[in-house]
């Protein structure tokens, strides 16, 4: 980005989501990330790969296999940082193990979820 233009979408969101990760930015508007995440490259809302390894996560964790699950996740996140299925199973690996931040990923959950709007009854209010 050259100084005093305004970021593209792609650079803002991850601008926002390196905060984020830190633990910098706590008045962060999720829908807003929501959409600018919408607007990357990264941006995949059909992805059966994606499905499949959040099943193969979710199988590693109920196996108990949790470095496993811990790999798929972060592979996971890499790719998608808001994925709230991703963050809620790694609070829930957390807290069985005692390792990692349970907390951080449970609210990421949470600030996910309810950035969500609309009723979801038409393209118009899916979000």
């Amino acid at each position: 980005m050259t100084y005093g233009q305004n970021p593209t979408p792609e650079e803002e969101y991850q601008s926002i989501i390196n905060k984020v990760k830190k633990g910098e930015d706590i008045d962060t508007d999720y829908t807003k990330l929501r959409m600018l995440y919408a607007q990357t490259s990264q941006y995949q809302p059909e992805s059966k790969e994606r499905d499949d390894s959040i099943l193969k996560m979710t199988q590693a964790w109920v196996d108990k296999r949790y470095d496993e699950a811990i790999q798929l996740g972060n592979q996971l996140l890499e790719e998608e940082y808001l994925n709230p299925f991703v963050h809620d199973l790694f609070a829930k690996i957390y807290k069985e193990t005692g390792s990692g931040d349970a907390f951080f990923h449970m609210l990421m959950f949470i600030n996910v979820i309810t950035s969500i709007q609309g009723d979801g009854k038409s393209y118009e209010t899916a979000y």
